[in-house]
Formats: C-alpha cells, structure tokens, sequence
C-alpha cells in the first residue's frame, strides 16, 4: 500500500524547488555611474516588475535622464527617457559619443517609437539634427562597435550634447559598468 504523505510530498516539494530554481537566471545588467558633479546625481529607482532590475537616472536642475542597457546580442543599445524638464531642451545628436576602451563612436539616435526590425537598425538613418525633448521624450540610442558588447566598463559622453538657450548643461560622463546578477 502506498502512503501518500510519505511519498507525494517529498516529490511535490523537490518538483517545486526545481520550477522556483528554472526561473532564477543570470542575466548581464548594467549599472550607471558619475563621478560627482554639481549640480547632477545618479539615483536608482524601481524598474518595471516589482523593483527588479533597478534603473539608474541622472538627475540634474533642469532634466532628469532614466537610462537604460537594452539587452542587445549585436548592438549596445540604450534607452534614454526624459522627464522633470523644466525648459525646453535640444540634444544636439552629433555630439553623444560612446566610449568603449580605446574605440570612440558616435550614436546613432532614434525615437523610442521608431518602427523597425533588428536588420534595420544598422542601416536606418539616425536623427541628424538637434532633438527638440520635451517630458516623455523616449530615444533609443546604438553603438554599432564591437567593444562594446566586450569591455565591461563604457561610458557615455554627452556633456556638450543637451543644450539650453543654446549653452550646454555639461551633462557629467555616464559609466556603464556590467554586472551579473540573478534576474528573478
């Protein structure tokens, strides 16, 4: 005769801890870093599902920038959403570079909302002029160049690219720094 308790709970109790264990992965995410700045900070804030992963944004007097690794296998790309904006900004795309070692490149720059596929990223044609950003203002940024998907440290420079009444606001350096961690 089979006792139930003694041979269903165990097996319900192993099957269980082999479903919760599947849904923890290693996931590569990447953190935002500035090195001190007046007038601007890096805060972390809740992420989309339940605080996890966190994103990083860089607060400043007149924007805050929520900015965000988007997991990519042949272009390092990145979300950039506006908000908080207190004036009227412009981006002047041309001077947003990307640093990865010794590689220096400019970023091809789109909206948020761009229709595409994956083969049409590295042909589309970019924003070339300044970007009027408003509150909401969602762009997606790509650095089409090997190291980046390599090193685990790249950095973003745009401190002449968001500009004011024409003057730039000298947005600090922003490092990306990869990091493993559980995804849940």
């Amino acid at each position: 005769m089979i006792n139930f308790k003694r041979n269903v709970v165990p097996i319900a109790i192993l099957t269980l801890s082999f479903i919760t264990t599947g849904c923890v992965q290693t996931k590569n995410i990447v953190r935002a870093f500035i090195e001190p700045t007046p007038g601007w900070e890096m805060k972390e804030f809740c992420g989309y599902q339940g605080c996890y992963p966190m994103v990083d944004a860089l607060i400043g007097n007149e924007a805050t920038i929520r900015i965000e690794v988007v997991e990519a296998q042949e272009l390092y790309e990145m979300r950039m959403m506006f908000s908080y904006i207190k004036q009227p900004l412009v981006l002047d795309t041309t001077k947003v570079k990307g640093i990865a070692g010794s590689a220096t490149v400019n970023a091809k720059i789109f909206y948020c909302n761009s229709p595409w596929n994956y083969l049409s990223k590295r042909t589309a044609l970019a924003l070339k002029h300044g970007i009027s950003i408003t509150n909401d203002e969602c762009l997606l940024l790509l650095f089409d160049h090997p190291a980046f998907l390599t090193e685990k440290k790249v950095a973003m420079d745009m401190s002449e690219a968001l500009l004011l009444d024409g003057k730039p606001l000298n947005v600090p350096l922003v490092s990306l720094v990869r990091a493993s961690k559980p995804e849940k």
